[in-house]
């Protein structure tokens, strides 16, 4: 997804397993962007979900994420899957940047398909909203389709580049959105 660039950007990088750990920075709930993120992101998962807060585990003397949902009160982000502390880690990464470039490796790793047209449209959105260079990567023909779609009507924000090698080189082939939407979708082409 393209942005504007100042000389000074930020770059986050984001792995497939940074969710996994527990060194991920846990959004402020003081910061209005990173609780707001948090909640949109969280209610796609589960429309439930009232509210977060970040707590001081008794135990362990860490801060620790509670989820509020309607239905069980206050559960740490420790108890839920893999997809919901990686929003929650894309909400907090997102919410410290203003420009840069975010770059996500895997991206769809541990998000449910179902759950994935969602997620892909926020990050999308919020990304161009805050003027950030959204770099994702993916072997998924699946999860590259879903982003050519979300794209759809706003496909000057889309470049696929899709990299190959011959021999002893390497080369990059650059598509645009409407050329992939084309491709993919009329043509049946494969674009990984």
């Amino acid at each position: 997804i393209q942005g504007t660039l100042s000389r000074s950007s930020s770059i986050k990088y984001i792995s497939p397993i940074d969710h996994i750990t527990s060194n991920f920075p846990l959004p402020s709930i003081r910061q209005k962007d990173a609780y707001y993120y948090t909640i949109e992101l969280l209610k796609l998962f589960d429309p439930d979900v009232v509210d977060v807060r970040i707590d001081v585990d008794d135990d362990t003397n860490k801060r620790v994420m509670f989820i509020e949902n309607k239905r069980n009160g206050f559960i740490p982000l420790s108890s839920y899957g893999d997809g919901t502390k990686k929003v929650v880690l894309f909400a907090s990464t997102i919410a410290s940047m203003d420009g840069g470039i975010l770059l996500i490796d895997e991206f769809e790793s541990s998000i449910h398909t179902k759950a994935m047209d969602n997620v892909f449209k926020f990050l999308i959105e919020v990304c161009q909203r805050n003027h950030i260079q959204l770099f994702l990567t993916t072997h998924s023909q699946e999860a590259l389709d879903k982003i050519i779609q979300c794209c759809q009507g706003r496909s000057n924000l889309l470049k696929i580049i899709m990299l190959d090698n011959d021999s002893d080189r390497t080369y990059a082939r650059v598509i645009d959105g409407q050329k992939a939407f084309n491709l993919r979708f009329r043509n049946n082409a494969e674009l990984r």
